[in-house]
C-alpha cells in the first residue's frame, strides 16, 4: 500500500496497529488481525520488543473475543514472556488478566483466580485504575461462576465504586475514540482510492501525515487535562534516564496529589472535580520551562519531569507551583474554591530504575500528606 512509500518502518507499524485497534473496537476482527499481523512483521524487522509484545497481546485479545482459546493463549503467553524480559509491568498485568479470564471461561477456576489476583496486585502497584476495574469485574464474575455470591458481591461493589470515579473520563475517551474511528476509516478509504487512481503522491502524503499526527496525539494525551497521559510521560522519563546514563546530567521528577480532592466531587459533583483537574494542569503547564513535561499520573495525581535539574532546583520548582496553586482562587458556578497540592520530589541516582525513582517521589509525597499536606518534600537519595 501507499504507506510503505511514505513512512519509515516504525511509523508504519504504529499506524497499522492503531488502525487495527479501531477495527477491533468495531468488531471487524478479520480486518483487525490483518493490520495487526502487518504491524507485527514490521516491528519484528526493526527489533521493537515492546511493540512486538503489545501487538502479540492485541492479536491474543482478538482470539479471546472470538472464543478461540488455544490461539489466544499462544499469543498472550508469547506477549507475556517478552514483557517479563523487558520489565514492562503494565504489559505483564494485561496479559495475566486475559489469560485469567480465558481460564475462567474454560472452567479452570483455580488457575483463573491465581492469574487475576496477580494482575490485580500489579494494577494496584501501578495505580492503573482502568486495569484494576477490569480485574475486579473479572474476579466478581469468577466467584459468580462458582456460585460464591458473597465474594462476588464484595468485588462487584469495589468495582462499582472505582467505575463511578472514572465515569467522566470514560465519556471523554469514548468521544475521542469515536472521532478516531471515523477519521481512520475516512482517511484509509481515501488513501486506497488515491492509490488505485494514481493520484499524486504529494497529496496522499499530506493527508496521511495529518492522520498520523492526530492519532499519535490522541495516544499520548490525557483527554481531560490535555497533558501527557501516563504511558507518554513514562516514555519521556525513560528518554531522560538514557540521556543521564550518557552525559551524567541529573534530572528530577515531581509527583503531586491534589489535597482532599474527593470533596470537590462529593460536594459539587464530578463536573467540578474535572474543572479543578483541568485548572491545576493548566497552572502547572504555565509554570514550567519549555523543556519540562507534565503528565497526568492517575486520578488527581500529576507528575512533572525536569531535565538537567538537581534536587534543590526541583524543590524550588515544586514550591513555586505549590504556592501558585494555593494562592489562586478558582471560581466554579459562583463558588470560590481553594485548592492545595502536596508534592514529592526525587532526583535520579546512578544505576536507578524509573520505577525506583517514582517510588521515592511517591514516598516523599505521602510523607507530606502525613505531616499536614500543602507542602513539598524532597526524597533522600
Amino acid at each position: 500500500m501507499i504507506y510503505e512509500e511514505i513512512f519509515h518502518k516504525k511509523g508504519i507499524s504504529i499506524l497499522l496497529n492503531n488502525i487495527g485497534n479501531v477495527h477491533r473496537n468495531l468488531a471487524h476482527f478479520e480486518k483487525a488481525l490483518t493490520y495487526y499481523e502487518r504491524s507485527l512483521k514490521l516491528k519484528q524487522e526493526i527489533g521493537d520488543q515492546g511493540g512486538i509484545a503489545s501487538t502479540l497481546h492485541n492479536i491474543g485479545q482478538i482470539y479471546f473475543m472470538q472464543k478461540k482459546s488455544s490461539k489466544m493463549r499462544i499469543y498472550c503467553k508469547r506477549s507475556l514472556k517478552i514483557f517479563k524480559s523487558i520489565g514492562d509491568q503494565h504489559g505483564i498485568a494485561l496479559n495475566l488478566t486475559y489469560i485469567g479470564k480465558d481460564l475462567m471461561n474454560q472452567g479452570s477456576y483455580k488457575g483463573a483466580y491465581q492469574k487475576l489476583i496477580q494482575s490485580k496486585r500489579l494494577a494496584q502497584k501501578l495505580k492503573d485504575r482502568s486495569l484494576l476495574i477490569e480485574n475486579l469485574n473479572a474476579i466478581s464474575d469468577l466467584y459468580a461462576h462458582q456460585k460464591k455470591y458473597r465474594e462476588a458481591f464484595f468485588f462487584l461493589k469495589e468495582y462499582s465504586t472505582l467505575k463511578e470515579e472514572l465515569f467522566n473520563n470514560e465519556k471523554l475517551e469514548k468521544v475521542a475514540l469515536l472521532q478516531a474511528r471515523y477519521e481512520i476509516e475516512e482517511k484509509t478509504q481515501k488513501a486506497e482510492i488515491f492509490q488505485k487512481e494514481n493520484i499524486a503522491l504529494k497529496k496522499a502524503n499530506l493527508r496521511l501525515k495529518q492522520m498520523y499526527v492526530q492519532l499519535d496525539l490522541i495516544s499520548k494525551t490525557d483527554p481531560l487535562t490535555k497533558v501527557f497521559n501516563r504511558r507518554a510521560i513514562i516514555e519521556k522519563i525513560e528518554e531522560e534516564r538514557i540521556r543521564f546514563e550518557r552525559n551524567k546530567r541529573v534530572f528530577t521528577v515531581i509527583l503531586g496529589d491534589i489535597d482532599h480532592f474527593k470533596r470537590f466531587n462529593d460536594q459539587y459533583g464530578h463536573d467540578c472535580g474535572d474543572y479543578v483537574l483541568i485548572s491545576t494542569a493548566s497552572l502547572i503547564e504555565d509554570s514550567i520551562r519549555k523543556q519540562d513535561s507534565t503528565g497526568r499520573w492517575g486520578g488527581e495525581e500529576f507528575i512533572i519531569l525536569l531535565p538537567e535539574t538537581d534536587r534543590y532546583g526541583g524543590y524550588h520548582v515544586a514550591e513555586k507551583i505549590r504556592e501558585l496553586i494555593a494562592n489562586n482562587r478558582l471560581i466554579y458556578k459562583g463558588l470560590q474554591l481553594g485548592v492545595t497540592i502536596t508534592f514529592g520530589v526525587a532526583t535520579i541516582s546512578p544505576n536507578e530504575t524509573i520505577e525506583s525513582l517514582i517510588k521515592r517521589s511517591d514516598n516523599a509525597l505521602y510523607k507530606g500528606k502525613r505531616i499536614g499536606r500543602n507542602c513539598s518534600i524532597v526524597s533522600d537519595s
